[in-house]
């Protein structure tokens, strides 16, 4: 039997001190780790965005249980807290926008709107 041992290494143009490396690679534990969070916030876990482009780091999604609204957040950034805090603005928001619109709903019938928490 060999004692043959496999290393990752990072690419060397990235420090591997980054928060940001973590996010390349999203495994079991992280995804369970964030679902846990989200729902602890109230939120339903939608997933995660990989980081593409010239986006370093990954996005955790999830959506309002009470409008449908999608939210997300960076994945450094994640805490119950914050889902908690980005449910509550939307949710406010999306009620507000609602009250105000011209559109009556039928009786019965959801009337939806598209709001983005920044």
């Amino acid at each position: 039997m060999s004692d043959t041992k496999i290393y990752r290494v990072a690419p060397r143009e990235q420090d591997i001190s980054s928060p940001h490396l973590l996010s390349r690679f999203i495994t079991p534990s992280i995804k369970l780790f964030c679902q846990v969070l989200v729902e602890t916030g109230g939120g339903v876990f939608a997933g995660i965005f990989p980081p593409i482009g010239n986006r370093s780091e990954a996005l955790v999604l999830w959506t309002s249980r009470k409008t449908g609204t999608a939210l997300g957040c960076l994945l450094s950034q994640l805490s119950a807290e914050l889902v908690r805090k980005k449910l509550h603005d939307s949710d406010s928001l999306f009620e507000a926008e609602q009250e105000k619109s011209a559109i009556p709903a039928a009786k019965g019938e959801t009337v939806r709107f598209v709001v983005f928490v920044v």
